[in-house]
Formats: structure tokens, C-alpha cells, sequence
């Protein structure tokens, strides 16, 4: 699957739309592992960017991710953490 993303939506091929995540939700729901989680918080973040809370889940998945984002978004992150 590819997926797409912007602050304000994100898309799948044939031009599925995906309502836009809850831009307040904490590392914390993403399933990441808890070491994980307290290094985040240990370094300052509060929550992930819309890239991050977009792409994360999906990779946890095991699912290949193809995502768009501007320089200084969190894309890096996006695709370390999972």
C-alpha cells in the first residue's frame, strides 16, 4: 500500500480518501515499544507530526510506506521509529 500525507489529509490509491488523524494524539497510541515512548518523552516531544502519526501505525503493520512531506516534518522519525 502507498499512503500519502498532509496536514490535512491522506490518501491511498485510486483515490481513497482517509479522514485526517486526530492531530493530538500521543506517541503514546501509536504501539510503539515502551522504551521507545520514553526516550520520545525524554527528548521533548509531545506528540507525533501528521507524517508520523500517518505513517507509523501502517509500517507497525508491516506495511510498505510511500509518503510526501516538507523538509522538517518528522519524516526520518516516521520511518525509524516503527
Amino acid at each position: 500500500a502507498t499512503l500519502t500525507s498532509s496536514p490535512l489529509r491522506a490518501g491511498f490509491p485510486g483515490g481513497r480518501v482517509i479522514p485526517p488523524k486526530d492531530l493530538f494524539v500521543p506517541f503514546s497510541k501509536l504501539d510503539l515499544h515502551p522504551s521507545l515512548v520514553k526516550a520520545i518523552k525524554e527528548l521533548g516531544f509531545v506528540r507525533p507530526t501528521p507524517i508520523q502519526a500517518d505513517s507509523i501505525p501502517p509500517a507497525l503493520q508491516g506495511r510498505d510506506v510511500l509518503a510526501c512531506a516538507m523538509t522538517g516534518s518528522g519524516k526520518t522519525y516516521a520511518f525509524l521509529l516503527p
